[in-house]
């Protein structure tokens, strides 16, 4: 998710420009939000982001006739990129803005500010003059800092199925033509990573020759499955639900593909009941009258590419026990994988 501590006004993080200055703040305030607030918009405080991120953030008060809220600040690096990261992108078949903040900007003004399709109120799109960059302003959300991912994970299941529903055809599909849209290159991206680095692991790997072909098919599975409007990031902890109302954040990693992607993401790591029960609310919400036919495969086929992309972060193989159980789930999928999917059921 992108939350991170950040430094004070005008201080550097990882190197980047330093943050704004208030001065510099208030005049974004004023452009983007725009409307009734012109001068009479006040910044009354900034404080880090308690959680990591990749960009800078932070959280700014801010108090208009009387009013005060809180607003999510992400200030984006987009054109000072690390050269292995852009090299990651474009070996996947993406787009060397993809995960910025210019680009996620562009899937809040584009894909889902005109739909109403958040609940979260944004203010994306301003642009930097002094160094180009974008700046993306957020509802605050207060449940950054605390809740119950487990909590989540049903009602975030179904919400992702019927947006995914949504964005299949008509007017919604059609505002994501600038999006995105990975192809075999990026599920087949990490599996390549994998075998190429797979020598250096000190456990049995044989059995992987056969799962990277097995993902070779996944790969085109997945490719060829509905597109629609995919979050791309959709683990748990970027699904807020505060007060009954779902947030999904973190947009940057948005594009047209899969949305089982999503769902294979949801519930990566969780016990297999609770994934059961996020899976038939993912079905409920995308095909009420009943999950398309090839739903099972598909969503296998996302289960494989996931695993072979987390069995391979960190690329260098250490031993942790996170390592070791991410390459076992890659195993016990890849064998999934390679049963015939059963008869598809109605849901009710």
């Amino acid at each position: 998710m992108s939350t991170a501590p950040t430094g004070s006004p005008g201080s550097a993080f990882g190197g980047a420009r330093p943050l704004p200055t208030d001065a510099e703040l208030v005049v974004a305030l004023r452009s983007s939000l725009g409307g009734s607030h012109g001068d009479d918009l006040k910044l009354v405080g900034r404080r880090p982001n308690p959680y990591q991120a990749t960009v800078p953030t932070e959280i700014a008060s801010i108090r208009t006739r009387g009013h005060t809220q809180q607003l999510f600040c992400k200030y984006g690096r987009d054109f000072s990129q690390p050269a292995a990261a852009v090299a990651d992108k474009l070996g996947c078949g993406l787009s060397a803005l993809h995960g910025g903040v210019a680009y996620e900007a562009d899937v809040y003004r584009r894909c889902l500010v005109p739909f109403g399709a958040v609940p979260q109120r944004s203010w994306p799109g301003y642009r930097d003059p002094s160094g180009g960059e974008t700046w993306l302003f957020l509802e605050y959300v207060p449940a950054h800092e605390s809740w119950d991912q487990s909590a989540v994970l049903v009602p975030a299941a179904r919400w992702i199925g019927e947006l995914h529903a949504a964005y299949e055809s008509g007017a919604r599909h059609d505002a994501l033509v600038q999006l995105d849209r990975p192809g075999p290159r990026y599920y087949l991206f990490w599996g390549g990573e994998l075998m190429r680095n797979r020598h250096s692991i000190p456990l049995d790997t044989e059995w992987l020759e056969t799962a990277a072909a097995r993902l070779d098919e996944a790969a085109g599975v997945l490719s060829a499955a509905g597109r629609t409007l995919v979050h791309g990031d959709f683990y748990a902890d970027n699904a807020l639900l505060v007060a009954g109302t779902l947030y999904p954040v973190d947009w940057s990693w948005a594009a047209i593909g899969a949305g089982e992607m999503d769902l294979a993401m949801l519930v990566e790591g969780w016990p297999d009941a609770a994934m059961e029960a996020c899976v038939q609310a993912y079905a409920g919400g995308r095909w009420p009258a009943g999950p398309a036919a090839d739903f099972e495969r598909t969503f296998a086929a996302a289960q494989l590419a996931l695993a072979f992309r987390l069995a391979c972060v960190p690329r260098a193989w250490t031993g942790t026990p996170k390592q070791v159980r991410r390459l076992e789930r890659l195993r016990r999928y890849a064998q999934q994988y390679a049963r015939p999917p059963a008869p598809a059921t109605s849901t009710p």
